[in-house]
């Protein structure tokens, strides 16, 4: 990806490392930035920048991290595993993070709350639905957590967690 304003290049391997290159010249931005040197760490696939310019990441095996990018620098880590992120969105105002997890079919799809400025999970909601799913897009919009999913379906819930409605995929969810 790159950041906001456009002056670098963003990317992550297999390996956990974030490299920023600058988007005018090509040459390396800064030193790489390590997840971990002794962990194999995948790259990311969901991420949101924070208005101090650090990036907001997740991935599929790993916990959080808040990586500084201008220079790159080794990320603050979340203390639980995330799990399986699909879709993220950051409240920065309302300290919340919403992320949501592929769901088998046989699992349940994992939605949890995070507070940004503690980097602990706060709340899992548990929505059971009867296709293997995952969650496409994740948008926090006022006090209303929204989303959608690879299935076609919206889910609307409130800040406790409660499913306030849930359209297309199946007749309800069950938390």
């Amino acid at each position: 990806d790159f950041t906001p304003d456009g002056r670098y290049a963003l990317v992550m391997n297999d390996r956990g490392v974030l490299r920023a290159f600058a988007t005018q010249t090509g040459e390396l931005h800064g030193e790489p930035a390590y997840f971990d040197k002794e962990k194999k760490h995948a790259s990311f696939n969901e991420h949101r920048f924070l208005r101090d310019g650090r990036m907001l990441v997740a991935s599929i095996s790993t916990p959080l991290a808040i990586w500084s990018v201008d220079p790159p620098m080794p990320p603050e880590v979340f203390a639980e595993d995330a799990g399986h992120v699909t879709a993220i969105d950051v409240d920065e105002d309302q300290d919340l993070i919403v992320t949501a997890q592929y769901a088998s079919g046989e699992e349940p799809m994992k939605v949890h709350y995070w507070s940004l400025s503690k980097r602990s999970l706060e709340r899992e909601i548990l929505l059971r639905g009867d296709k293997a799913q995952y969650g496409a897009a994740a948008i926090i919009a006022g006090d209303r957590v929204v989303i959608t999913t690879s299935e076609g379906g919206m889910i609307l819930l409130d800040r406790e967690g409660e499913v306030l409605s849930a359209h297309q995929v199946c007749d309800d969810y069950l938390h």
